[in-house]
């Protein structure tokens, strides 16, 4: 911190949508307004000038410290030194008289020390020769003393080192840690971070208050002697080409669960990628007791090149209902899709477009005996879509927090074979709004136009996908997520009713979220953990209907979730829900369903 110049930051983003580099933001002590100054320059640690004018930042590549000169907007002016025998620079701190700098340095033969930088002259002088970790060096604001922390006893402590004696004084003496020290505006004693049991807190130790146990350079403790055979005992092995067919067998697997007044349906998912993560797939296959019939998901990314690539095979059962909301068949409901990812992802934001090809095909599995027999239509499209996310998701937090997520999706069928005809415009939003507490408002408006006569928009029952799949990591969400959608939950309302199907479709969510407990304990064996427990209050309204004919008649409902949400495997996480759902219009029932499904 800077009192004329603000604040410098060194952050971690991404870079190039893959590479996560430091660079360094300046904070505006009196707005906050935050602006990035530096772009994928590696920038991991940096200093103002003492008038504020000038940065000096570190920049490391492939094990290679650099200083670099920058003016106050982060603009590169010249290089003061660069390392070339795997040297690192780390924290570092400007002199008042602007003439060096001082900086924790790690070397192969002495490893971590302090030393001077003389900016002038551009050479390192060594301050210590130990075998503890000295590190976060700072100036007092006389530039006689530097105060530091290092690992003398074991425990990182604060010392202050007088430049002209040479004398070390132990400034604090905990049992935890104490680091990152700075000295107080009035020169009345330091303030440091402390880590403890209950984790870490900012202290203030007045002078008077201090250990001031006085040492010497000689007191501390000596350095390990150089051992040549270990540092220079390296050997070096034949290289393969990369192969990685050979190593994607499945490496986890999730339960699958799904009970409705439909159906009820249980099964098991795999899922596999090799080391590298170019080849990614998931497979899952389930049963649905109620009904007597097998189905199942498959998705397959290749994630090497800039464009990822994605395949996906879906078999779903589709419910139809006649006019009077009795059961007149069970339709296949099979899609096919080939999609192309363009991501441009940041830390905060995430921006990626889609381009896609999807095969759909339709036809009757089982018609009840006073049901009506429907034809078999196939519907091939094209399409391009944009998804973009800026919801935060906190580990202990029960939804996605303080951000939205949009997808845009624009589908052609008439360029291929298709028993369909025209174009579908989906546009599907969702707003998180952080409460107090954990609580969260969320609201979701979903909305599809369809021109001539495309394959309908169908909305009802309790729905596996009833938020918008995340879209940092639609990579491995089946691409169905993104094109040939038309099925769309509408609780308390069953799948199926034709008073919900049409070319056209509106669909608003609007719930609070609410915690419940945080339980946080689990057993080894099989290792489940429970994370935590919440709830949700919901209201819903929507339709499809067909704009040339007639005009929307929303159908309305509310109910209650409740959520458990577990930790498969030490990593895997899983939400049960069980929830209740209420139609108040035509068509609407009390619906009551349990499934489990990945957090959304």
């Amino acid at each position: 911190m800077h009192p004329d110049a603000g604040v410098l930051v060194a952050q971690i983003d991404l870079v190039d949508s893959v590479n996560y580099f430091s660079d360094l933001h300046h904070i505006d002590i009196k707005t906050g307004k935050r602006t990035q100054l530096t772009q994928g320059k590696r920038y991991k640690h940096a200093a103002w000038s003492p008038d504020g004018k000038n940065i000096i930042a570190v920049q490391t590549i492939l094990g290679n410290s650099a200083l670099h000169l920058l003016t106050a907007k982060g603009e590169y002016v010249k290089t003061l030194w660069q390392s070339s025998n795997k040297e690192i620079v780390s924290e570092l701190d400007w002199s008042p008289d602007a003439t060096s700098i001082v900086a924790s340095v790690w070397r192969p033969q002495t490893h971590w020390n302090l030393e001077i930088f003389n900016i002038n002259d551009q050479v390192w002088q060594q301050l210590t020769h130990t075998r503890g970790i000295e590190f976060q060096p700072q100036y007092a604001q006389n530039g006689n003393t530097i105060l530091y922390s290092a690992d003398y006893s074991g425990v990182f402590n604060i010392y202050q080192l007088d430049l002209a004696s040479t004398e070390v004084k132990q400034l604090t003496n905990v049992m935890g840690t104490a680091i990152s020290a700075t000295e107080s505006a009035n020169d009345q004693g330091i303030y440091y971070l402390g880590q403890h049991a209950n984790g870490a807190d900012i202290f203030f130790l007045p002078k008077d208050g201090m250990a001031n146990q006085q040492l010497t350079l000689n007191d501390l403790p000596k350095p390990y002697p150089p051992n040549p055979e270990q540092e220079n005992n390296f050997s070096n092995t034949d290289s393969t080409p990369y192969f990685a067919l050979d190593k994607i067998a499945p490496t986890g697997w999730f339960p699958y669960l799904s009970l409705t007044n439909e159906r009820n349906e249980l099964g098991i998912s795999v899922s596999g990628s090799d080391p590298l993560n170019w080849h990614q797939y998931t497979l899952t296959a389930a049963y649905d007791f109620s009904n007597n019939w097998p189905l199942g998901w498959f998705s397959y990314n290749y994630d090497r090149w800039r464009v990822a690539l994605k395949l996906s095979f879906q078999r779903e059962v589709l419910t139809v209902l006649d006019a009077q909301g009795n059961l007149n068949s069970f339709r296949d409901s099979d899609t096919l899709t080939a999609e192309a990812l363009l991501p441009f992802l940041t830390w905060d934001r995430q921006w990626i477009y889609h381009f896609g090809i999807s095969s759909n095909k339709e036809s009757d599995k089982e018609v009840e005996p006073t049901g009506i027999p429907l034809a078999t239509f196939k519907d091939e499209i094209l399409g391009v879509a944009l998804t973009y996310n800026s919801a935060r998701n906190f580990p202990r937090g029960i939804s996605l927090e303080d951000g939205v997520r949009l997808r845009a999706v624009a589908e052609d069928s008439d360029t291929l074979d298709s028993d369909y005809t025209g174009q579908v415009y989906t546009l599907d939003w969702a707003g998180y709004f952080s409460l107090t507490h954990k609580h969260v408002l969320t609201t979701r408006l979903t909305g599809g136009l369809g021109t001539q006569t495309p394959n309908p928009f169908r909305l009802g029952g309790s729905g596996k996908d009833f938020a918008l799949a995340p879209p940092a990591a639609s990579l491995y969400e089946p691409t169905t997520e993104v094109f040939n959608k038309r099925q769309y939950p509408l609780r308390g309302y069953p799948e199926g009713l034709t008073n919900l199907v049409g070319p056209d479709m509106l669909l608003a969510n609007i719930e609070w979220r609410f915690p419940l407990g945080l339980v946080e304990s689990g057993i080894m064996v099989p290792p489940v953990g429970i994370h935590q427990l919440h709830g949700t209050l919901f209201y819903s309204a929507g339709d499809a209907w067909d704009s040339e004919t007639e005009s929307a008649d929303y159908s309305n409902s509310a109910g209650i979730e409740f959520y458990m949400e577990l930790i498969l495997g030490y990593f895997i996480p899983l939400d049960i829900r069980l929830g209740y759902a209420h139609g108040f219009d035509e068509g609407g029932e009390d619906q009551v369903y349990l499934d489990a499904l990945f957090s959304f």
